[in-house]
């Protein structure tokens, strides 16, 4: 059938009508789109850079580069960013913030330490609250604080927080009271004392003692406290054991022990300083050293090796020790050493290695090393390598190491010292 002539150009009027309709259509629906777009794609970005700024100066402040942590929270955008961004991105500013006053006192408190001054570090320390981040370091500082406290106050004839060291002797006894007539403090401990405290020697061997010391102390609350013993001398030996915990269930006494066995007989001149740091694990502000006891009298120190080959040396060479120190993997106090010395003779002879390890926080020791001897049948060259553990020094200060070379059948006339070495003991 044909179709009419005005029924075609009827239907393409009314679809030039639809087709420009659909053209507004669709470019009003591009229009929207370009404007939801451009405003959204900031609001999308600006969130994201705001959360990924906020979870750097998280990680930041966590590792303790807080001068970074600031400049990765204050580049955070503000513009179009969730309120709950906003917000914590405040919160970390304001932790950013206490961080580092947190750590400025610290370093304060460790320069003063280096510096010998721990009254002064100890007031900085006190009632300083850390993050977790920095909770270590102010248990250290706060133990080594009070470690050097007790070191001058035995170099005084005194003892430390109420307790009574004794001058010399072999055997000490201490006491701090802490029944009062007021009943005890309830909920968590905010003190802690020293009720009473032992430390005496016993003979061993020719060149060894045991020194052996109780201790019983007092919280007047509930909480967990630690008991670290120190054993330390100027040139003898020295050794920190690891600490154990006691929990109060309630305000009360406890009582700990401690055994240092087959301790090395004491230099001339010498004594040991027996100590026990008692803190809180909530709070290492409070803390309290019972002793120190002066233990003068243990044994004679280790005698060299027997000679084992014709002395007809005049003469030992010593090279430059190489030390090398590391934490010790079993005493978290102290640190594993390594001390590699060479050395040539220039004739026959048997030559023992003896480590001498010195402070100025009073804390050495002398390593007579067995597995150093070596036997010469005539002119030669060697090295040496002697390993021990020191304790970790008050404000991490260092050790000077000094190696002393010499032929055991005639030590005070054919001996070399070599050049001392400092290091930390990390």
């Amino acid at each position: 059938m044909k179709i009419p002539h005005w029924f075609n150009k009827g239907n393409k009027a009314h679809a030039r009508k639809i087709s420009k309709r659909s053209k507004r259509n669709l470019i009003g629906a591009a229009i929207v789109a370009l404007i939801i777009l451009g405003i959204g794609t900031p609001i999308i970005l600006n969130n994201e850079q705001a959360a990924s700024a906020l979870r750097a100066g998280k990680k930041s402040d966590d590792d303790g580069h807080y001068s970074l942590a600031k400049q990765k929270l204050e580049s955070a955008p503000q513009t179009f960013v969730r309120s709950s961004i906003k917000k914590q991105l405040a919160t970390e500013l304001a932790r950013n913030r206490q961080l580092e006053d947190t750590q400025q006192k610290l370093n304060e408190a460790k320069r003063l330490l280096q510096e010998n001054k721990p009254a002064e570090a100890q007031k900085i320390l006190q009632g300083l609250q850390s993050d977790d981040t920095q909770s270590k370091q102010l248990v250290s500082l706060q133990k080594s604080a009070a470690l050097q406290t007790g070191a001058e106050n035995a170099e005084s004839g005194g003892g430390s927080n109420g307790a009574t060291g004794s001058p010399s002797g072999s055997t000490g006894t201490s006491s701090s009271g802490s029944s009062g007539g007021s009943p005890p403090a309830p909920g968590p401990l905010t003190g802690i004392g020293v009720v009473s405290f032992t430390a005496s020697s016993s003979p061993a061997t020719a060149s060894t003692c045991n020194i052996s010391g109780a201790l019983t102390f007092s919280a007047n609350g509930t909480g967990t406290v630690s008991t670290t013993w120190y054993l330390v001398s100027t040139k003898s030996s020295s050794q920190i054991d690891n600490q154990n915990d006691f929990t109060f269930t309630a305000a009360g006494n406890q009582s700990d022990s401690q055994s240092f066995s087959g301790t090395q007989g004491l230099e001339p001149g010498d004594s040991y300083r027996a100590s026990v740091i008692i803190a809180s694990a909530s709070n290492p502000a409070i803390t309290v050293v019972a002793g120190p006891i002066t233990i003068s009298s243990c044994a004679a120190p280790p005698a060299l090796a027997a000679e084992q080959a014709t002395p007809l040396m005049t003469a030992i060479t010593p090279g430059t020790p190489t030390v090398y120190e590391s934490q010790d993997s079993i005493f978290p106090n102290e640190c594993s050493v390594q001390v590699t010395t060479p050395y040539s003779v220039n004739s026959s002879g048997t030559v023992e290695v003896v480590v001498l390890e010195t402070s100025g926080s009073s804390i050495g020791y002398t390593y007579y090393d067995k597995n150093g001897v070596t036997s010469f049948n005539g002119a030669g060259s060697t090295s040496d390598t002697s390993y021990f553990r020191l304790p970790h020094l008050p404000g991490n200060a260092h050790y000077t190491t000094t190696v002393k070379l010499v032929e055991v059948s005639s030590p005070n006339t054919v001996f070399a010292t070599t050049a001392p070495v400092s290091s930390a003991c990390d």
